[in-house]
């Protein structure tokens, strides 16, 4: 289960609401569904332990922090036509990804969520962008995180 809590007040000239939210122990494959095709990768392996996450947004942007517990990621990177592509998915397991994310591990962390609104999306749209960026802040590494800002400037000069 994923769960989520809204205050909002529906008054308010900047459209401001914040957000807290977990989820239940559960396999990372569960997301597959909201990644492909989007992200030409999905998860293989790996369980979330535990994911807590709380955030504040307005008609501008959303931020705040998740807690992603987890162990044993495993991802495919995949082509165009859904191919696995097993070199590139090794290279993504051995440099981008964090494998496990648990409390007492030397490497933890804190997931960031900082997303920008896009005007023209709806409130459920910015709510999964921010879950979204609070996912790869924890599970990508710094290289990563690198690696996907290109990625999205690519897809914006298309």
């Amino acid at each position: 289960w994923l769960s989520s809590r809204f205050e909002m007040d529906l008054s308010s000239p900047n459209d401001a609401f914040t957000c807290q939210g977990s989820a239940e122990p559960m396999s990372f494959g569960l997301f597959n569904g909201f990644l492909l095709p989007s992200y030409n990768f999905h998860f293989e392996g790996g369980e979330i332990l535990k994911m807590e996450y709380s955030f504040r947004a307005d008609n501008r942007s959303a931020t705040g922090k998740m807690n992603l517990q987890y162990q044993g990621l495993d991802v495919a990177v995949q082509n165009d036509a859904n191919e696995k592509k097993r070199l590139l998915s090794e290279f993504a397991e051995l440099v981008l990804l964090i494998k496990n994310n648990k409390p007492g591990d030397e490497d933890f962390r804190l997931g960031e969520i900082s997303v920008k609104r896009e005007k023209s999306k709806g409130f459920f749209n910015l709510w999964w962008r921010a879950v979204q960026s609070g996912l790869t802040s924890t599970v990508l590494s710094n290289a990563g995180v690198k690696q996907m800002e290109k990625q999205k400037a690519k897809g914006k000069s298309r």
